[in-house]
């Protein structure tokens, strides 16, 4: 881990230090400003890969640390190519693809997070690919204009527009996709029809006005129409992790409300700019941001819920005793950390499940001799036994001590 934080950073800092020593060999009279705008970029960038560099250090999720890594290091490439291109319409241009490759690249690392989690394999490599599709195209006009030096023309406008509207789609399909283990397939189906008939709704109103000159559908304005749609995609995809939390009581009825806010606000929206309504609008908003409270609300007891859950399942489990191998005492075991009451010795135990040393994927409970997502033949632990929740196999304890 050390190692992908150290290489990480002199990166990113050599992209810094390289673009900088250009703009002082150019002699421009503006080369502090850009200098220094250079060098925060760096620094907000490398402080970033840590948690990144954290990740990718972790077996199940080092792609996409990668990914992260490879995108903040794209950006603040194309930050300092923006800093030292000479024209005006060339450094604009490379600017704006370094903020359009946000979404982009948290659409593929939020892809890539799920690449070894079980059943899930096939939905984050289509997510991977409609990120890298979203990222060409909110680049490659960028660039082009970069090249050209030319004023924007329509299709660039278009095509960054399209590339973030597939981002925000991979993101919601993500979140549509969300279900517990017992969950059937169908919930997370019907879920994920709304972010896609918002893409094809807003690739299919760009066709037609650059077909036809004409903006409105149908009769319809394009912003009333697309407001609706994605309130609607939003709602109904976010609704989906929603339940992994698990609400009950006062609180169960949050996800409904939240569902019923974001649908509420789209259609205020619409009805806002339909009429040019200030009103319309302002009231629109209000309600967005207490849908955006809701959501927010939502997570902070879902994780609460969780550290409530794990506590009380590892204050369950009926602890066990080994001999001290310092005074020969009683130790006894409980998961997490401790130590010996009599001498002081520390110990840690740890819990992990089985996986596939080439896919990695999840063996817990696997009747099979082959893992069931890539086919590798498992060779199970030393009891000999099959991933099927028994001791030894299921789950192998780590248990390591310190003085």
């Amino acid at each position: 881990m050390r190692q992908w934080i150290i290489g990480s950073i002199l990166l990113l800092l050599g992209v810094v230090l390289l673009s900088s020593l250009v703009i002082m060999v150019q002699g421009r009279y503006d080369a502090l400003p850009r200098i220094a705008a250079i060098g925060i970029a760096g620094v907000v960038a490398a402080l970033l890969c840590i948690p990144l560099a954290m990740l990718a250090a972790r077996p199940s999720f080092r792609e996409a640390g990668v990914a992260g890594i490879a995108t903040l290091s794209l950006q603040v490439l194309l930050i300092s190519l923006s800093a030292v291109f000479v024209t005006a319409v060339g450094s604009d241009a490379l600017l704006g693809a370094a903020f359009l490759l946000l979404l982009p690249g948290l659409a593929a690392l939020s892809s890539l997070s799920l690449l070894h989690q079980p059943g899930v394999r096939h939905l984050a490599m289509a997510g991977v690919s409609l990120a890298a599709i979203a990222a060409a195209l909110s680049v490659a006009p960028s660039i082009d204009a970069a090249v050209r030096s030319t004023f924007w023309e329509n299709w660039w406008i278009e095509a960054r527009i399209f590339g973030q509207v597939i981002s925000v789609t991979t993101l919601l399909l993500l979140a549509a996709a969300w279900r517990r283990p017992a969950e059937p397939l169908m919930a997370p189906f019907l879920a994920s029809i709304a972010p896609l008939l918002a893409l094809l709704v807003t690739g299919a109103m760009i066709l037609h006005a650059r077909r036809t000159g004409e903006e409105r559908i149908l009769g319809i304005d394009p912003p009333v129409l697309l407001l609706v749609c994605w309130s609607i995609a939003v709602g109904v995809s976010l609704a989906r992790p929603m339940r992994v939390a698990r609400l009950q009581g006062s609180t169960a009825f949050l996800p409904a409300a939240f569902i019923a806010c974001v649908i509420a606000s789209g259609v205020i929206l619409a009805a806002g700019a339909g009429l040019r309504s200030d009103v319309g609008l302002a009231l629109g908003g209000t309600v967005g941001v207490i849908a955006a409270s809701l959501f927010a609300i939502v997570a902070l007891v879902g994780w609460f819920n969780w550290r409530v859950e794990v506590a009380a399942h590892a204050a369950s489990i009926t602890p066990g005793e080994i001999g001290c191998p310092r005074c020969h005492g009683v130790i006894v075991i409980r998961p997490g950390s401790g130590q010996c009451l009599q001498c002081g010795l520390r110990y840690k135990l740890t819990l992990e499940s089985p996986q596939c040393r080439v896919c990695r994927q999840d063996l817990m409970k696997i009747q099979s001799d082959r893992c069931p997502e890539c086919g590798e033949l498992i060779r199970h632990l030393a009891t000999g036994s099959r991933g099927d929740g028994q001791a030894g196999s299921a789950e192998s304890a780590a248990l390591t001590s310190s003085s």
